[in-house]
């Protein structure tokens, strides 16, 4: 009887330990080249992968036979079966110690040695990683031990993150036929897993085990997910306009409310209708509010600056009295012109002045918030010189590549042609011959040329040391 006794007690021992399997992986029998970096090794039942650090990838070396883990990197070990140990074993004075190593999940147990870190737990993911700094952990073995009979542990998808809008989680278990429960409430109460789980709070914590069939139940997995809303779009965009602005603010994320300011955050208003922009500038805050949960915020700057007005025609010679029209620019409701430095202030949209003698016009537009536009001038010169052949210059960019130009000061009486020191250069072709101008003034003949500049002499040299022109 004795003897049956112990035997039935052997039996059921040997049953309970043939659920447990371990893998031993040695780097040294890898085959790995000496400085050979490592990144993933397939085991019989795992897959590990090795974090690169902050500046250095894991890498093998032959001196202590062992991969060399550095600041910042990780070694992680993922299985389809229950990991219920981990031995890490190292080189000598380049293992782990509690201040420079981080176990993921932080449950469990972790001993370590002077040459070992022991893990025992429930898990199918582990990773120790090294804190960033000098130094590297010099890792030669791991012994893994599965827990073949054991129920896998529920798994989410999406993984726990921070999201902008609410979300539906996906819970899964490896074990066939294993029933899933779930919690958001810390485990207070366990629910039935039947469909997705709606996340739609600022902040849920899920929680999620897997009971088989006979009763045993999975480690509890839990993750954590964070709705922040979505950062407030503007329509139209920050930029310069010529009228005023009607904003609309909008959040990607439901239900999210939104707030805005245009005192720079100092003072915050709800959003309930397009915001209106009238300033020459105005700088719009906005930020979403859901849950508690607050979005980062947006910035955009609108400028309401009305079009300048425009001239019917430029600065130029005239022999004959013509009519110019001032046109108001877009924006603006009124108009500021000035004639020989006589201002008028019109509201027409348009304005039609005679021109009969030498006359300088100045003009820009002002909107409902008195923002002006930027301004226009014009001189018109008269002149008996004037026709198509003669050309008003005032600046050096009139100029036409290509073309061969005759420079005439304009004297007291401009209907003289006069070049100085009959100078004619192709301004175009680099080809000025000399670039020196005198005084004094000779008559030249134009008629070969295809334009004559007529300007005062201080704009001579300018022109003249034009390049490509």
């Amino acid at each position: 009887m004795k003897n049956l006794f112990t035997f039935l007690l052997m039996a059921i021992l040997a049953i309970g330990y043939s659920h447990a399997t371990t893998e031993a992986i040695d780097f040294s029998k890898q085959k790995y080249e000496n400085q050979q970096v490592v990144t993933t090794l397939k085991g019989e039942n795992c897959t590990i992968t090795f974090g690169k650090g902050s500046s250095t990838a894991c890498t093998y070396y032959t001196t202590d036979n062992a991969v060399r883990i550095y600041g910042g990197g990780s070694v992680q070990i993922t299985s389809s079966l229950a990991i219920t140990k981990v031995v890490y074993t190292f080189a000598k004075d380049n293992a782990p110690t509690s201040s420079n190593c981080t176990i993921t999940p932080s449950t469990g147990n972790a001993t370590y040695q002077a040459t070992t870190l022991t893990w025992t737990g429930s898990t199918q993911s582990l990773e120790i990683k090294r804190k960033k700094g000098k130094g590297h952990w010099s890792l030669q073995k791991i012994e893994i031990t599965y827990d073949d009979d054991a129920v896998a542990t529920p798994t989410f998808t999406p993984a726990g993150d921070q999201f902008t809008d609410v979300l539906d989680v996906t819970i899964a278990c490896a074990t066939t036929g294993a029933a899933i429960k779930y919690s958001t409430d810390g485990g207070t109460t366990w629910l039935d897993y039947t469909a997705p789980v709606a996340v739609t709070a600022g902040s849920t914590t899920l929680m999620a085990k897997a009971v088989r069939s006979d009763g045993k139940e999975s480690a509890t997995a839990t993750d954590i997910y964070t709705i922040v809303p979505a950062t407030p779009t503007f329509t139209p965009a920050g930029g310069q306009y010529t009228d005023a602005q009607s904003v609309t603010l909008a959040c990607a994320t439901t239900g999210a409310a939104i707030k805005y300011s245009t005192d720079g955050g100092t003072t915050w208003l709800d959003y309930t209708a397009p915001v209106a922009v009238t300033a020459a500038s105005t700088t719009i805050t906005a930020k979403a509010v859901r849950d508690g949960q607050e979005s980062t915020a947006a910035t955009a700057t609108y400028q309401v600056v009305p079009a300048a007005p425009t001239l019917s025609q430029g600065s130029s010679l005239f022999a004959d009295p013509f009519t110019l029209t001032i046109t108001r620019g877009a924006g603006a409701t009124s108009m500021v012109y000035t004639v020989n430095g006589t201002s008028t202030t019109t509201t027409e949209a348009t304005v039609s002045l005679t021109i009969a003698e030498t006359t300088t016009v100045t003009a820009h537009g002002v909107n409902d918030a008195g923002t002006q536009s930027p301004k226009v001038s014009a001189t018109y010169t008269y002149s008996t010189l004037a026709g198509t052949k003669y050309k008003l210059v005032t600046s050096a960019s009139e100029l036409v590549a290509g073309k061969h130009y005759v420079i005439v000061c304009r004297l007291s009486d401009p209907n003289y042609a006069m070049s100085g020191s009959g100078h004619d250069s192709t301004f175009a072709g680099g080809s000025d011959d000399n670039r020196s101008y005198s005084q004094g003034f000779s008559y030249v003949d134009a008629s070969t040329r295809d334009e004559i500049i007529v300007t005062d002499l201080s704009t001579v040299l300018t022109l003249a040391g034009s390049e490509g022109k």
